[in-house]
């Protein structure tokens, strides 16, 4: 999971935020991965509609 986060944080999709416990690491979702979340959703939506129109769904 650390891998993932790491990456995540090189990429700016995310960013590390101050938490009143100190125990724990705090991450928010960046502008910059708010818009890639987005194309990765359209991206899935279309291959949804792709797939249903070759089954006739």
């Amino acid at each position: 999971m650390y891998g993932a986060v790491e990456n995540l944080l090189k990429q700016g999709l995310i960013e590390s935020v101050k938490s009143e416990d100190k125990r724990r690491k705090v991450y928010v979702i960046t502008e910059r991965g708010k818009e890639v979340l987005h194309l990765d959703f359209m991206r899935m939506q279309h291959i949804i509609e792709v797939t249903k129109s070759l089954l006739h769904v």
